[in-house]
């Protein structure tokens, strides 16, 4: 009879016991999911910027676009954002340890006289932050720049990459390997900064030939051809330019050099 009763009193503590435990489980449990639908909705309805970053905010409510400029806590209120540096640089070097916005292989060249090559240098570029609409209604500034492109990736590969290849290119153009090799990479790296920041020249080829011997014949005659490139001017003087393509962006050119070239 004592045995029995002790069998089950037994019972009834480890029944206890269990129900005490489940209860505990689905206490923890709920506290858990609890804290994390807190978190989200935290997230949610409140974010952080960085010091060297604007954020485009898009309305969850009402669809519009407002620039973040300042670091620190905003009230994201269920938008969505998309964060551009402040500065963008694109490095050049081939050098994939190197800290930049994106890392590209060396550029591809021509000289003047055909010689080919690879430039490596760095260009860096300050994005516009809120600019207020034009008079009808058009989207400026950094607003401009998220409305076409979306994002900072595809600005870098769509325009500021573009923009960087084509004033490379355009400078190498402007001089032979030999004016380069005895000294004028200063010179390149400085109409690569000019170009980009107020737009490509506009130029013309001009072949000179020298005078030739009587004893020469038409086959040495190439030899004697020098061509040069001469920069058009408009009538007070100043050099013809295309227009520059980041200018109607509001992009400014924080710095851009030419370090040196390979020679193939």
């Amino acid at each position: 009879m004592v045995s029995e009763q002790q069998a089950v009193a037994e019972a009834k503590n480890t029944s206890f016991m269990a129900r005490f435990g489940r209860r505990n489980v689905i206490l923890l449990t709920s506290v858990v999911v609890v804290l994390a639908v807190i978190a989200t909705l935290t997230s949610q309805v409140i974010s952080w910027n960085e010091a060297d970053e604007r954020l485009v905010h898009q309305s969850a409510f009402t669809g519009n676009l407002t620039v973040i400029n300042q670091a620190g806590p905003y009230l994201k209120a269920f938008g969505t954002t998309s964060a551009y540096k402040k500065v963008i640089s694109i490095n050049f070097t081939g050098d994939s340890s190197a800290t930049a916005s994106a890392i590209v292989p060396l550029i591809p060249i021509r000289f003047l006289d055909t010689t080919t090559g690879g430039a490596r240098g760095v260009s860096r570029f300050r994005l516009p932050g809120n600019v207020p609409a034009s008079e009808s209604g058009a989207l400026r500034g950094l607003l401009k720049i998220h409305e076409e492109f979306g994002s900072q990736e595809t600005l870098i590969s769509n325009l500021l990459m573009r923009a960087t290849t084509e004033n490379v290119k355009a400078s190498a153009r402007m001089m032979s390997v030999e004016q380069h090799y005895s000294g004028g990479n200063g010179q390149l790296s400085q109409d690569f900064s000019d170009q980009l920041t107020n737009g490509i020249f506009v130029t013309e080829q001009i072949i000179s030939t020298g005078e030739r011997d009587k004893t020469d014949d038409l086959s040495n005659l190439s030899k004697q051809q020098r061509v040069t490139i001469n920069i058009k001017m408009d009538d007070e003087g100043n050099p013809l330019r295309n227009a520059p393509i980041l200018g109607s962006y509001g992009i400014t050119v924080v710095d851009a050099s030419i370090i040196d070239i390979d020679y193939e």
